[in-house]
Parts: structure tokens; sequence; C-alpha cells
């Protein structure tokens, strides 16, 4: 076996179990029925249907849109004085992972009903291409005994763990585009240097980068629709260098496949007019594959996303469920340029890809979208170049196809950044992989002295090594038996034993938000951040937070669940700002428990 290829397989082993590791992480199940109902009898998953009763499948709403959202309230909400509403927080626990996007996807396909042909799922940000192939996957699972397919939800409340089946399908159908962009970044690395050591670094690092290996451990479309853009600039560098018909035709179908995977990737078309300007041909020529290969990208979306350009066609119509699914997601975004958002982004951008491959990738960006590609090899043992068709272009186009869209990507990206928290970082996962892609290739470049290399490459491997364990890490805790949630849970507990009788919370209560906790001996109060009238004074006060600052931990610096072997880890090493998983919760009042937690600010 070529030597290349041997270390390709290598390399793919350790993606892969980078990405499976901890893949069962925060998933439903009955263990939060002992501290939701205390002493009482757990709730029949019919009990809980009943005191819910029929939910409202309105044909004119999207899937995500929350039928009674409490953030329309300006004031102070008991969230558990009546048992519908004591229903619905245990029917939360009892379906939702500790992601709080996950869910989303599942209520798109719950609305579908395939032997009337109705397959709209009302949900449009996440494409065709996510929903349906996770809803085959479902499907094939339940043919082979692997996973329990039911229409009856009460089911699923009696028995969370088969639902969270559901969790691990789609999140393996996510891992497995990530190992695919693995490969990916592989060949554009070594297009680029034509180095397989350089190539093996940035497979290793592209694993470990913290937007890249949570995203691969969550049930969303993000990392999908990052591989297919990659994909679809490797097949637009193959049509610059060999213009051949089908490179073009591929590329036009992958940028449309990014779409139709997550609405987000949009701005991967803009590679199609780079494509053609880069390959020396005849502007007829040009203008004609342009056109061509945006109306093949434009028809891929829309066969995977058929019920867009329905509702598209009749976005007038009172019942127009994109219309209320876009308003949703228009809702949670507010754009504009500021300072604040600048310094969001930037900070934002540092969670996702590392400081050290930002730094160092925007050096190789430069480098590589000017300066000729080499001849040698600095890393490997001088050899001959594997000859290919030249367009006269550094790099093949590549460098300038990957800077193009991702320029975009983090323009939008600063736009909308202003007092996002860590999981916003998700949005910058295309930037992070092509600046990593930038660095490696550019100390390539760059550097001459093949140690000197080395050791700069391993360095940044070593930087992004770091926190990818430190996520892997978080996903193993809360994929054991007693998880996070859980020891958050027993403290929630103790102070209850101690006297306390309010709860307070900025959110819902959920897994994502709050550990379980009494829904009879507690009061349950929702508060807006900064209510217009009306206040509470509540014992204690609960919110997710994205990291505790280094003021807060002393001694040990770790709490008392960490590992021994990580005590002497700085905080700020181990710290997941973009995950949920082993989310820090801020808990602040007169009976909280945490006293190296940070305090938040909750009403008068």
């Amino acid at each position: 076996m070529p030597r290349d290829r041997l270390v390709l397989i290598l390399c793919l082993i350790f993606v892969t179990a980078a990405f499976l590791l901890g893949v069962n992480w925060g998933l439903p199940s009955r263990k939060v029925d002992p501290f939701l109902f205390g002493d009482r009898t757990p709730w029949t998953g019919a009990q809980i249907m009943q005191l819910i009763g029929d939910r409202d499948d309105a044909a004119s709403i999207g899937a995500d849109v929350d039928r009674n959202p409490l953030t329309l309230s300006t004031q102070p909400v008991l969230l558990n004085d009546t048992d519908p509403k004591r229903a619905e927080i245990v029917r939360r626990y009892r379906l939702y992972s500790y992601q709080p996007d996950e869910m989303i996807t599942f209520m798109a396909l719950a609305g579908m009903k395939p032997g009337h042909l109705r397959l709209d799922p009302k949900l449009y940000q996440y494409g065709g291409l996510w929903i349906y192939p996770v809803g085959a996957i479902l499907g094939a699972g339940s043919v082979v005994g692997l996973i329990d397919l039911k229409t009856d939800l009460s089911y699923y409340l009696d028995h969370p763990e088969a639902f969270a089946r559901f969790y691990i399908a789609a999140r393996l159908y996510s891992a497995m585009f990530g190992i695919v962009g693995a490969w990916v970044v592989w060949w554009i690395v070594k297009r680029l240097t034509e180095s397989a050591a350089a190539c093996a670094f940035a497979v290793i690092a592209y694993s470990m980068l913290p937007a890249v290996i949570n995203m691969a451990h969550e049930a969303k479309p993000h990392l999908p629709g990052a591989v297919l853009m990659l994909l679809a600039v490797i097949a637009a560098t193959k049509f610059i260098e060999t213009g051949s018909k089908k490179w073009w035709i591929a590329a036009g179908a992958l940028c449309g496949a990014s779409v139709g995977m997550i609405l987000s990737a949009a701005p991967i078309f803009i590679i199609l007019p780079i494509m053609v300007l880069l390959r020396p041909m005849n502007w007829r020529d040009r203008v004609i594959t342009l056109i061509a290969a945006g109306v093949i990208g434009v028809d891929v979306y829309a066969a995977t996303n058929p019920y867009v350009v329905k509702h598209l066609v009749a976005w007038n119509a009172a019942e127009n469920p994109l219309r209320s699914n876009l308003a949703n997601s228009g809702a949670m975004y507010s754009a504009g340029l500021s300072l604040q958002s600048v310094a969001d982004a930037s900070r934002l951008l540092g969670y996702a890809a590392t400081w050290p491959v930002i730094a160092l990738g925007l050096l190789g960006g430069v480098v590589l979208c000017l300066r000729p590609k080499p001849q040698t090899t600095l890393l490997d043992s001088p050899r001959e170049p594997s000859p290919r068709p030249s367009s006269g272009v550094p790099g093949g186009g590549a460098s300038v196809l990957l800077f193009a869209p991702s320029l975009i990507i983090l323009a939008q990206f600063t736009l909308l950044a202003a007092g996002k928290p860590g999981e916003y970082a998700r949005f910058a996962l295309f930037p992070s992989i092509v600046l990593l892609i930038f660095a490696v290739a550019g100390i390539a470049r760059i550097v001459r002295h093949r140690f000197t290399a080395t050791m700069l490459l391993t360095t940044l491997a070593v930087a992004t090594i770091i926190h990818g364990i430190s996520y892997d890490w978080h996903f193993l805790l809360d994929a054991k038996e007693r998880s996070t949630r859980m020891i958050v849970a027993e403290r929630i507990e103790s102070a209850r034993r101690l006297g306390a009788r309010s709860v307070g919370l900025h959110a819902e209560p959920a897994p994502y938000a709050a550990a379980p906790m009494n829904l009879w001996d507690w009061e349950i109060w929702y508060s807006p951040k900064r209510p217009s009238r009306g206040s509470v004074a509540c014992d204690v006060w609960i919110e997710a937070v994205d990291e505790y600052p280094i003021a807060a931990w002393s001694g040990s610096a770790l709490p008392a669940d960490a590992p021994i072997l990580l005590q002497w880890i700085h905080p700020k090493l181990l710290s997941t700002p973009i995950s949920w998983a082993a989310k820090p919760f801020s808990v602040s009042g007169r009976h909280a428990l945490f006293d190296k937690s940070p305090e938040i600010d909750g009403p008068s």
C-alpha cells in the first residue's frame, strides 16, 4: 500500500474515533423522574398527553415556531402552578436532548404524513438534504430493529430511551459527513502543498477544531453543509485545471446541495463566477457555463426542497409556513455593524477556530493567494510533483475559491454577532476550516526548513488537540449514567431541603436550560432578562452560561466533579463555550450552593 494512502487511513481512523466518542451525550431518559416528581408516582405517557391536550398543527406555522413563546412576556410568569403546565415541562425532559436545536428536526419529521404524501417539513433553514435523509435513516433503523418507530407520542414519553436513539442516528449522519470532510481537507492541502505530512497535520487538527468536533456530535446540518461546500470547491478547482464539463456540472450541483443541506451555505454560490473567471476561456463560454452551473445549482436545491418553491410561489397565501419559519429565524437575529459586533465576532471566531489557527491562517491565506505554487516538497522527501493540467493560477485557484465564500460568511457573522452566546460560533464553521487549511498550507509554503515547519505544524496541531480533547471529555461527561444535569439537580434538591422554595429562570425549564427539579415543591418562575414591569424575588436563580470566568476559580481550580488527572490544567483550556455538553450553570441567590459560580442579574 502506498505510504500516503496508509497515512490517510490512519488519520481517518483517528477522526472517526474523535467524532464517535460521546456521541450518546445528553439524551432523554426516565432518570429525571425522581427529581421532577419527588415521592409522587411519575405520570405515564397517556396521562401527560391527556393533560397537554391536542397540539396545534396549523399548516401556516413553521415546525420550529413556539406556539406560546414566553419571550413575548414582559413580566415574570409562574410556570408550574397547574398540572397541564407541569405536564409540558415533563414532556420536554423526557423528549428533548441537552442541545436546544436538535429536537426541531424530529418536530419537522413528526408533522409529515408519508401515507398521504404530505412531506412538507415546515422547516426550511434546515434543508431537505438534512431532514429527509434523517427520516430515511430512522426508517431503515426501524426495518432492521435498531429504531422503534411509532406514531404514538405517548410511547416515547413512556420510553424516552427509545426516542434517544433518534438523536444518535441523526448525530451519526452528521459525523459521517465530518469523516468525509477529513478526506476533503486532505485533498485540498495536498493540492496546495504536495506534502502528505502537511495533510496529516491538517486532518488531525481539523478533527480537533472546536467548531468541527462540536458539530460532529450534534444532530444539526452545519457540518454536512460545510463539507458539501468544500466538495464544491474541489469540483470548481478541477474545472479550473481541466476545463472539463463534468466538473462545472459537479460544482453547480454541489453548490445547490450545500444550500439544500442548510440555508446559511448560500454564499458558496460565489465560487461559480470565480471559477469561470479563473479558467482561460472566451467570454461567451464563460457566460454560458456560469448560467448553466447556476441553473443546475438552483435545480438541485429545488429538487431537495420542493416545498420551498411551492410556498414561494404562493407567498401571499393565508397559510404559508415558509413565511412563518423565516420570520421566526429573522426574529432571532438583528444585523448591525458596531464595535460590539466586531468584538463579539472576534471572540466567537476564537471559540470556533482557536487563535493560533486564526493568526497563522490569515497569514497563510495571503501567501496562498499571492505566491506561486512550490515545485518541491518541503516536509516530505523530495520527489517529482504529480503532473496535472495548469490554468496558470496559483494552487489551481483553490485558495481564491476558499477565500471568497469565507469572506462573505465572516461579514454576515460579524453583522449578527453582537450579544450572541458561544453556540453562535457554529456559523463560523466553514471559515474556521478554511483558516486551518490556510495555516497548514501557509507554513509549508513559507518555511523552507523541514524541521522548523514540522515544529510549527506540531504546535498548531497541539493547540487544537487540547481544545478537541476538552470537547470530547465534556461529551463523555454527559454520556455517563450520572450526567452533569443530574449533579446540578442533586445540588438544587439540597437547596430545597435547606428551605429554598422559589427558583428563577430566564428560559423555559428544559434539559438544556436547567436541571430537573421537583415540580410541586418548587415555585418555578420565568422572567425576561430586563422585565419592563413586575418583579419577583426568588431564593435561587439559575442560568446556563458559556464558561466560568477565571476569577470564579480558586484552589484546585476545577469543580469536585472534574477528574483528578485534569485538575492541573487551566480551566480556560477546559471550557467548551460552543457546546451544550456539560454546560456550566450560574446559580445565585440566598441558597445557592455553587460558591464558585459567577453571579447573574436577576430581578430585585
